[in-house]
């Protein structure tokens, strides 16, 4: 951890520069760090000893703040080759790959042998394999874009403006353009009717709340930074939308573009999260329930189950009606996943207390899908009673140490037919040591590899603030808004069968009873006469054969209720009022884009974390620069956009590296014009 201090230091003369502003100052146990001529952070550790926490702090030098290799290796007295290895470790592995000592051969991830070799060879199987994957899917999946007529084009109107609020909105369209192929993939299916989704941009980036709300921008400065010289008013925006939806192919185009996103490297491939995001609805037609967590009750709507990678960008999503569950999804989302990738190459499914079960573990295990969830109804007595010292792993995960013991939690599942299957998962406590909070998880390998290190840092990132992407992506994006859509019938028109939930409560009422008796037979004993026989009449002899009667009623039950439906379909009963459900396609063409701005938000953040250090402030940085005001250029050649410079001078720097790099990537619009973005001077 880095100790921010004020502080000025008088020895000045030592002070040694690794590039891009950066300086170093070394003494006997502690190295300064400033940048600009203002001070950073100290980090106490002596330079002259190669530990694993110098090696972290030279590899962090240039990771986060792109000082110079060369520099580097000449300040620290280190080779090049030795820190090219230093920094491909950390990269793989993170502070376990920095390890390199006799102390710890228990940490699976600490490479052995000549690391330069060892990298080499990584990097050449990791080539292949992603020629391989360009080959079956980006060529096949990437859709040729249809020619648009100039005026149909993005940014086809030259125009100057000196003023415009929405100028930092265009940092997101480079993004879009040039990381996620966003004119291709538009264009390719809907052709000149993609501008809907230029407004859906707008809307996601600046958070409006609905299609009605676009009433209160500016219509000349925010059309114009959409590309469409001027927004139009509602009903020509609801007559575009309209005229969008009618080609229902947004389900396509998520297949697809979902696939070819994977494809790229755009998304994590390691560890998969999912989780359900409740779109409730309120009006008078008759829907399927879905059941609020935060509620704590079941109200009619559907619910968006998505998708994520380790770092929040949305792999994929799903909107399905109420009575739908996370368990059913996850079992769709492998089987639908599995053939674009290897045999050990899927990714691992990780998901909360909802998908915890004995048979739903086994499905999974069936199907070798490797998984890592929460595990449910811990014995809480048991883990607290556990000892710290009896923890013999240790990880650190968002500046907090964690401690975890692993061992096994056996299953034994019976199916349909009564046979019984027995299988064991990875059982793992863990320990915060700040606060003391415990809990555990559970973790099946499938055909992957996966550590310790990997199932515990899998299980902590569905913990407190890193549960799920809705959490932040609900405070910066309309996650819930719905725009126009159509009731269909449902396909499912069934009910729980009525008899079964009247037997469910008889069977739990005699349960009950059969349960007080046990209670009450407890506190007597057998009478005995006279000749040694039990006598008849007494009091535990009638409670003895209640109990009797009370068992046999129960088995009935149950053999009555097991030879019954679990749901029947009422759509043929007289007077029956249909369940309804929603067409969606409105709801995906506005998710799709909202996913897209998410993750071009998650590159964003990381590209602008290469200016700048002061990573509790990052995000707000980066929304600073999206909401700036700025001017607004537009001839043949070129769209340009000048933001105003942010006061705070840190600040104001990595604004304009960052407008520097995005201009660099060189996105393009349909018609070939550069995408350009600049800060004032």
């Amino acid at each position: 951890m880095t100790e921010i201090i004020t502080q000025n230091t008088e020895d000045t003369n030592n002070m040694m520069p690794v590039g891009k502003g950066i300086v170093v100052l070394k003494l006997n146990n502690q190295v300064q760090v400033w940048r600009n001529g203002g001070f950073l952070f100290v980090r106490e550790l002596d330079p002259r000893e190669i530990t694993p926490e110098f090696r972290l702090f030279v590899v962090e030098l240039n990771v986060l703040y792109n000082a110079q290799k060369t520099k580097l290796a000449s300040v620290f007295s280190l080779s090049r080759q030795t820190l090219d290895n230093w920094i491909k470790s950390y990269n793989l592995y993170g502070l376990p790959g920095l390890i390199n000592s006799t102390k710890n051969q228990g940490n699976t991830n600490r490479t052995k042998g000549n690391k330069a070799k060892f990298h080499e060879s990584a990097k050449r199987i990791e080539k292949l394999n992603s020629q391989d994957t360009q080959m079956s899917l980006d060529d096949s999946l990437l859709p040729e874009s249809q020619k648009l007529e100039e005026q149909e084009q993005a940014y086809a109107t030259a125009l100057e403006q000196s003023s415009n609020r929405y100028a930092g909105v265009f940092a997101i369209f480079i993004l879009l353009v040039s990381e996620f192929k966003w004119f291709k993939w538009l264009t390719a299916f809907y052709g000149p009717l993609y501008k809907i989704f230029q407004i859906f941009v707008l809307m996601c980036a600046k958070n409006i709340g609905s299609i009605e709300q676009l009433k209160n921008v500016n219509l000349k400065e925010a059309g114009a930074i959409i590309g469409l010289t001027r927004l139009p008013s509602l009903p020509v925006i609801w007559d575009m939308f309209y005229q969008t939806a009618k080609n229902c192919l947004s389900k396509t185009m998520l297949n697809y573009y979902f696939a070819w996103q994977v494809s790229i490297g755009a998304i994590g491939r390691r560890f998969w999260f999912t989780d359900g995001h409740v779109l409730p609805y309120t009006g008078k037609e008759k829907m399927h329930d879905i059941y609020n967590t935060k509620k704590r009750q079941p109200e009619p709507g559907c619910v968006n189950f998505v998708t994520c990678d380790v770092k929040g960008k949305v792999a994929d999503f799903e909107i399905k009606e109420g009575g739908s569950n996370l368990r059913d999804h996850i079992v769709g989302l492998h089987d639908k996943w599995k053939n674009y990738f290897s045999v050990g190459g899927s990714p691992v499914h990780v998901f909360d207390r909802e998908g915890d079960g004995c048979e739903f573990f086994y499905r999974l295990i069936s199907r070798e899908c490797p998984f890592v969830t929460w595990e449910k109804n811990t014995d809480k007595t048991k883990l607290a009673n556990l000892l710290e010292s009896g923890f013999p792993g240790e990880i650190l995960v968002n500046n907090t140490k964690y401690l975890y013991l692993e061992n096994q939690k056996k299953f034994t599942y019976q199916d349909e037919e009564g046979e019984k299957h027995r299988f064991a998962l990875r059982r793992f406590y863990i320990i915060n040591t700040s606060t003391q909070k415990r809990t555990s998880g559970l973790a099946y390998n499938g055909n992957t590899q996966l550590t310790q290190q990997d199932c515990v840092y899998a299980i902590l990132n569905r913990w407190g603030a890193s549960e799920n992407t809705f959490k932040h992506m609900g405070n910066r994006q309309p996650i819930s808004y719905r725009p126009g859509f159509n009731l269909l019938s449902s396909k499912n028109q069934s009910i729980t069968n009525p008899k079964v939930k009247e037997l469910k409560k008889t069977i739990k009422t005699t349960e009950h009873k059969y349960q007080k008796k046990c209670k009450e037979l407890a506190q007597y004993d057998k009478n005995i006469n006279a000749s040694g026989k039990t006598r008849s009449n007494d009091k535990y002899t009638k409670l003895k054969s209640e109990l009797e009667v009370l068992k046999t009623t129960i088995d009935d039950l149950k053999r009555e209720k097991s030879v019954l439906p679990e749901r029947v379909d009422i759509s043929d009963l007289r007077g029956y009022k249909n369940y309804k459900t929603h067409d969606n396609e409105g709801k995906n063409m506005f998710d799709f884009a909202s996913s897209l701005v998410w993750n071009a938000r998650k590159t964003g953040v990381e590209i602008l974390g290469q200016y700048y250090p002061f990573k509790n402030d990052l995000v707000d940085l980066f929304y600073a620069i999206i909401h700036c005001h700025g001017k607004l250029r537009i001839n043949e050649k070129e769209i340009k956009v000048i933001l105003e410079p942010l006061e705070q001078r840190s600040r104001r720097a990595a604004q304009i590296d960052f407008c520097r790099r995005l201009t660099g990537l060189g996105a393009k619009t349909q018609g070939g014009k550069r995408m350009i973005i600049q800060v004032e001077d």
